[in-house]
């Protein structure tokens, strides 16, 4: 028996949260979440929550165009969309307003699957005909942002006694400092692997190529080391350097895909974000064409995601099985002053985490107490 589960209201807000330290990259630094959080009610009364994190420097996007898009796409959601079904082909039809407004449409998206879900009685992965990802282990990878030389080692060493040996380094541009980071990874770890993040740092790929070599560190992969979608530039700097691509800003839609088929051999890792691809749906399309073409994945994570984007990209990870070469995020309070999804999810020794959530919908609790912004903290106005 078919069943229709009819929305009765979507309630949007920003959220911002303090971290307990700030961080940073060649394109930003950040002290607080930018986060947009939906809330789902159904006429019957279930609830369900989405959460993305809009960014300028990737998609364009910041809390005001997602808030908008919110309140534009509401009226028509309400109208349209009231099971899986009709949430799937909502999604097909409008597929060139989500490319224009991804992390607005995922906080939707996600806050829907989690209703629905729960309407039904079911976890998200059951009414995505997915395994169950309940009790399954997954393991992270370590991120090592732009910080100063003192906070870079303290970070290090917190990482290795956690017997993490996998490793992403968020480059400066300032080749001392980098040289200084990498020397005392090389110094500390005897076996590692290591990626470095530009963040679209050089505007070509001889000066990339260059700063690389003298980086002089093994090297696995390169994320967005010139401008984003110079595809050609990328892959001239994997060929003079030795190393995989990683694409991110220049990776936002299935149509990229096709651009990437002309490079033989293929150089390509793709950094899959739920938030910054239009939500699970979208992404796990991408995944799927992902493999045919023989891509490798990374699930990754934006800065200041609480629990519940965490909790999304699992089941993407699992979809992705032997694609995926490694997983980023499960941050929570490690760098959250306050999480309002529990439970709070957090990597552990070896970067692992064993997923135990609720039976319904992705399974996670919002917290009763509100989230302020103090003015006195970091992040506060």
């Amino acid at each position: 028996m078919h069943c229709s589960y009819p929305i009765r209201s979507i309630t949007p807000e920003l959220l911002q949260t303090p971290f307990r330290r700030s961080f940073s990259h060649a394109s930003a630094t950040r002290d607080h979440t930018e986060t947009l959080l939906v809330r789902i009610e159904l006429e019957k009364g279930q609830i369900g929550f989405g959460e993305s994190c809009p960014r300028s420097y990737v998609t364009g996007e910041n809390l005001q165009t997602a808030m908008v898009f919110c309140q534009y796409a509401m009226a028509e959601v309400v109208a349209q969309v009231s099971d899986m079904k009709s949430l799937r082909h909502w999604v097909q039809c409008n597929r060139t307003f989500i490319d224009k407004n991804p992390a607005a449409w995922c906080a939707l998206e996600l806050a829907l699957l989690d209703a629905f879900s729960r309407a039904a009685g079911k976890s998200v992965e059951q009414c995505l005909e997915l395994p169950s990802i309940t009790g399954r282990e997954f393991r992270y990878s370590a991120v090592l942002d732009n910080s100063s030389p003192p906070a870079f080692e303290s970070m290090l060493n917190g990482y290795l006694s956690l017997g993490i040996r996998d490793f992403k380094l968020k480059l400066s541009g300032d080749f001392g400092s980098d040289n200084v980071k990498i020397a005392a990874l090389r110094r500390k770890a005897v076996k590692y692997r290591l990626r470095l993040d530009g963040n679209n740092l050089w505007h070509n790929s001889a000066t990339a190529i260059d700063y690389l070599k003298r980086l002089g560190s093994p090297l696995y992969a390169v994320e967005e080391p010139v401008q984003a979608g110079d595809y050609e530039a990328m892959a001239e700097i994997a060929a003079a350097v030795g190393c995989k691509i990683i694409l991110d800003e220049s990776f936002l839609t299935l149509g990229c895909l096709e651009k990437l088929k002309p490079f033989t051999p293929q150089p390509w890792l793709l950094n899959l974000r739920v938030s910054k691809l239009g939500g699970l749906l979208r992404s796990i399309e991408i995944l799927d064409r992902a493999r045919e073409l023989g891509i490798p994945v990374i699930i990754g994570a934006q800065v200041g995601e609480t629990s519940l984007l965490s909790r999304v990209a699992l089941t993407l990870a699992s979809r992705a099985g032997p694609l995926l070469i490694a997983q980023e995020g499960a941050f929570s309070i490690l760098l959250l002053r306050d999480d309002i999804f529990h439970p709070n999810l957090m990597f552990g020794r070896g970067g692992r985490l064993t997923l135990q959530v609720g039976p319904l919908g992705f399974g996670m609790q919002r917290a009763l107490r509100q989230t302020i912004v103090n003015e006195n903290e970091p992040g506060g106005n």
